[in-house]
C-alpha cells in the first residue's frame, strides 16, 4: 500500500467537495435503480459520469489482466503521480458542469479505475458486465440495480459501443458469442446489435474502434485499428454503416486514442500521445476550424 497515495487521495476528495459541493458524490455502492439514466450514442452529452481513483491500482506479475500490464510488469504506475493525474481529470469534468460520482477506491480492487468496464448504458437500462479476469470480480459488486447477464455470458463495457440504430460488440477473450445472442434479446428490436471479432490480444472494442457523428452527414465517421479486427467480413459491414473509414496511427493504438470522451457541445477529452487520423477526424466531425478537443 502506497500511504501517499492514499493521503493525496482523501486530500483530492476533501477539496473537490468543498469546491464542487453539489457536483461530487463519493460512494461504496452505486444503486443505478435509483438514478435517472439515458444514453443514445458515444457523443450524447454526459451530465453524470462514475469514476474511481488509483489509489491502490496494481497488478499481479503472474497473472495479468491485459498485454499491457505483462509487457510491464517491473514498471508498476507511480500510485501517488496516478491519483494526481486522475484529480486534474475530474476537474475537468466538474468544470464542464458535469456531476462526478466517485466510487470509493479500496484494496480488495486493485484494478478498479477502469469504471467502463464495469457496466454500460443503452438507452434507459443499464447492463451489468461479468468480468472475465479473476482480479476485477469484486469489482462487480459496485454496482447494483440494473439488468444482469446469466453466468454462460462473459460481457466487459469497454467491448460495448452504441452509435445510431446500433450496438457494436466486440468479441473476444473478454466477450463470448452468449453476449450477443442475451443482449439482442434483452434491449429487442431497440437497436441491432453488431458483432466484431476481435484478435486475442486486443483488450475491448473501445482501443480499436471509434464511430463519430458530423451534423447532416448521414454515415457520420469511424476511425479504426484494422490489425485488431480477426475477420475481413466485418469492414464489410462497416463500410455499408459509415462509408467513410479511417486506419488509425501507431501513436493512435498505442496510447489508447480511441478511448475519447465528449462532453457535449463538440468538445472531445484524448490522450495527449494520441494524435495523426484522431486530430484529423476531430475536425472533420466538429466542422472547425480550430475545434474543442483538449489533449491530456
Amino acid at each position: 500500500m502506497d500511504g501517499r497515495a492514499v493521503f493525496k487521495t482523501k486530500e483530492l476528495l476533501d477539496s473537490l467537495n468543498k469546491k464542487y459541493p453539489d457536483h461530487i458524490e463519493l460512494v461504496e455502492k452505486l444503486d443505478v435503480s435509483k438514478r435517472k439514466i439515458n444514453v443514445t450514442h458515444e457523443q450524447a452529452p454526459i451530465k453524470e459520469i462514475v469514476m474511481s481513483v488509483p489509489t491502490y491500482l496494481d497488478w499481479d506479475a503472474d497473472n495479468p489482466i491485459c498485454e499491457g500490464e505483462k509487457n510491464n510488469y517491473l514498471n508498476k504506475p507511480d500510485r501517488l503521480l496516478a491519483v494526481q493525474q486522475h484529480g486534474e481529470f475530474i476537474r475537468l469534468m466538474l468544470s464542464c458542469g458535469i456531476k462526478v460520482i466517485v466510487l470509493k477506491p479500496s484494496k480488495k480492487r486493485l484494478e478498479g479505475v477502469y469504471t467502463r468496464d464495469i457496466g454500460f448504458v443503452i438507452g434507459s437500462s443499464f447492463f451489468h458486465a461479468n468480468l472475465s479476469q479473476p482480479a476485477r470480480f469484486a469489482e462487480e459488486m459496485t454496482v447494483v440495480g440494473g439488468i444482469k447477464p446469466p453466468s454462460s455470458v462473459k460481457i466487459e463495457g469497454g467491448n460495448v459501443i452504441l452509435d445510431k440504430d446500433f450496438v457494436f460488440l466486440g468479441l473476444g477473450s473478454r466477450t463470448n458469442q452468449n453476449a450477443a445472442y442475451w443482449l439482442q434479446e434483452a434491449i429487442g428490436t431497440e437497436r441491432e446489435v453488431i458483432s466484431l471479432r476481435l484478435k486475442k490480444h486486443i483488450l475491448h472494442l473501445d482501443c480499436a474502434f471509434l464511430p463519430m457523428q458530423k451534423q447532416g452527414i448521414k454515415e457520420g465517421f469511424a476511425i479504426i485499428d484494422a490489425k485488431a479486427f480477426s475477420n475481413s467480413k466485418d469492414f464489410a459491414v462497416l463500410f455499408k454503416i459509415y462509408k467513410n473509414l479511417m486506419q488509425a496511427s501507431a501513436a493512435d493504438v498505442s496510447a489508447l486514442g480511441m478511448n475519447i470522451i465528449c462532453t457535449g457541445k463538440n468538445r472531445f477529452f484524448a490522450s495527449a500521445q494520441a494524435g495523426g487520423a484522431i486530430q484529423k477526424l476531430s475536425n472533420l466531425v466538429c466542422g472547425l476550424s480550430s475545434p474543442l478537443f483538449e489533449w491530456g
